[in-house]
């Protein structure tokens, strides 16, 4: 079975060679997905960060790739 890798942002633009700005400014071909979890909202609710998710980017031939099979 051939899984799908979600990246952080600067994770893909590293990967990808390209700026960060530039991802996020093409959905057409990385998918921001939202990554919720318990760590989060605890680090959320004592303050140490703002929000109690994450975003990671999926790229789309990866998608079209993975449901072909």
């Amino acid at each position: 079975m051939e899984w799908v890798k979600a990246y952080t942002l600067s994770e893909i633009a590293e990967k990808e060679n390209k700026a960060p700005l530039t991802i996020k400014a093409h959905p057409e071909t990385y998918i921001p997905i939202r990554v919720e979890s318990k760590r989060l909202a605890t680090r959320k609710k004592n303050w140490e960060q703002k929000r109690d998710y994450t975003i990671r980017y999926i790229k789309r031939r990866d998608i079209t790739k993975f449901l072909d099979l």
